[in-house]
């Protein structure tokens, strides 16, 4: 079964005011909670296919400060690509180091276990799996484990929550008419490469036109579309991109019949790149 898409993450610099950005501009804005650990703290914007939008925040404290003073060494860097410690290096070196703006996402998995050994014997390398938590402004606490590729244009991989549910439709009815991403589009510049890699990583081949076979593919990850496009040394673009080990450029909506594009403005989302 192939891998869907689960969610996209937006780092920002201030939760509460992100909440206000996105809620200006029709979204319906859900407490998300604070990660195991107090570093981080989230929002979310849910769609109806499950699929969702995190805002992530690094939260004040001793710890996040002790841990921005740790990823500047040596050793935090080293545990880049560490089968162990890879996917915690991903994840808070993103967080501490990457301005505002798209800087990960995520499929999800229904047995991460399976799939990694899947992945693996597909001949790309994977963490181990991570054990992650969430604490819900209700005080109910969500478990689930994570794992990556240590190709961190990439997305990762989440498996199931412990109490799983389905978004009420009042967290899915968002003023300006949009039901889900409709599409994701990926840069890469080694074309060839990350097409078999994404074909290995989310267990399905892609649907490519004839005529724009060496440099553009697409896949089918639920409702969402990931589109991989051909880029260039001289596109200014991926030179960032890649600078960042980021392989999202950019995304688009899907809507419905209860508003459209022209009545919101999607050019200010905290660097979300809408297309």
């Amino acid at each position: 079964m192939s891998l869907p898409f689960d969610h996209l993450v937006i780092k920002v610099d201030d939760l509460e005011k992100a909440t206000q950005t996105f809620t200006a501009s029709g979204f319906v804005v859900t407490k998300g909670g604070v990660h195991k650990g107090g570093f981080s703290e989230n929002a979310l914007v849910m769609f109806k296919d499950g699929s969702f939008l995190e805002l992530l925040s690094i939260r004040k404290g001793v710890k996040p400060f002790l841990l921005k003073l740790y990823s500047k060494t040596r050793a935090f860097r080293s545990l880049k690509y560490s089968k162990k410690w890879g996917l915690f290096h991903r994840f808070y070196d993103r967080a501490l180091s990457l301005p505002e703006g798209v800087t990960d996402f995520c499929v999800l998995s229904a047995d991460i276990k399976a799939d990694l050994t899947r992945i693996n014997d597909g001949g790309l390398f994977v963490t181990k799996p991570m054990a992650a938590a969430r604490k819900k402004p209700d005080g109910k606490k969500i478990n689930w484990q994570m794992a990556s590729t240590l190709l961190t244009e990439l997305p990762f991989i989440r498996g199931p929550y412990s109490a799983p549910s389905s978004p009420s439709d009042e967290a899915t009815a968002h003023k300006n008419g949009i039901t889900v991403i409709k599409s994701i589009t990926l840069l890469a510049l080694d074309f060839k490469e990350m097409m078999r890699n994404l074909t290995t990583l989310l267990n399905q081949e892609p649907r490519q036109n004839p005529a724009d076979e060496d440099k553009e593919a697409r896949y089918i990850i639920g409702s969402t579309t990931l589109i991989l496009k051909k880029s260039s040394e001289n596109d200014l673009l991926i030179k960032k991109l890649r600078s960042k080990g980021l392989g999202v450029f950019g995304i688009e909506w899907e809507f419905g019949t209860n508003g459209s594009q022209v009545e919101s403005d999607f050019s200010n989302l905290h660097g979300l790149v809408v297309l």
